[in-house]
């Protein structure tokens, strides 16, 4: 079971970080691995997109529900801070970005209830044009926006990894209304172009 001291004690609420130190765990005894000693090669943790809501990444107590409703902290900034003071650029960060599921950014056209053209145009696209300092692209702005916080948080320039990228047909069934029902959305037109615009994308 899932209790709020377990979620405290991940993030390190007044006591130490188990993300932290199983963290430090992990990247010893790989560096003890034959052929690994001295190698120093980059260690990494994954964060989605939500890690991101927070300045300059999301540190805050979330609710949820677990017997009952409360509030659990979420200390992002914390252990991307620590982690970088502790490996220096030997740290790599790592997000996986999915427009697909974007509640917040994906909607529907105006005035056209099963239409989402502008919103397909703009999860689809990986050129690296821009319209008033801003890509069209809202995987290109998600990852400009995610280095500009790395950069606020460590003043220096680590290694970004993108670690995932998705879409799905047939439609997810945790995708969300009103995208939901977006026929261009949830086409397998649309699957075939997500990949090909990203295996074409001049990193």
């Amino acid at each position: 079971n899932i209790t709020q001291d377990c979620i405290e004690g991940m993030w390190g609420w007044k006591q130490p970080s188990y993300f932290l130190h199983t963290f430090m765990r992990r990247q010893q005894a790989l560096d003890n691995l034959p052929g690994f000693e001295g190698t120093k090669i980059p260690v990494t943790t994954v964060f989605s997109g939500l890690s991101m809501a927070g300045e300059p990444f999301l540190e805050a107590w979330l609710p949820i529900e677990l017997n009952w409703p409360t509030y659990v902290p979420v200390f992002v900034k914390s252990l991307l801070g620590n982690l970088t003071q502790e490996y220096g650029q030997r740290f790599a960060f790592t997000l996986n970005i999915y427009p697909y599921f974007d509640d917040s950014g994906n909607r529907i056209d105006p005035f056209h209830p099963h239409r989402c053209a502008r919103t397909v145009y703009e999860d689809l696209n990986f050129n690296s044009e821009m319209t008033k300092g801003e890509y069209d692209s809202k995987f290109l702005s998600t990852a400009m926006r995610y280095r500009k916080k790395m950069m606020n948080l460590t003043s220096v320039d680590h290694t970004f990894w993108i670690g995932e990228f998705g879409w799905s047909w047939p439609k997810a069934s945790t995708l969300h209304k009103p995208m939901a029902d977006c026929v261009d959305f949830t086409s397998e037109k649309a699957l075939v172009s997500s990949y090909e615009g990203f295996l074409k994308w001049d990193l």
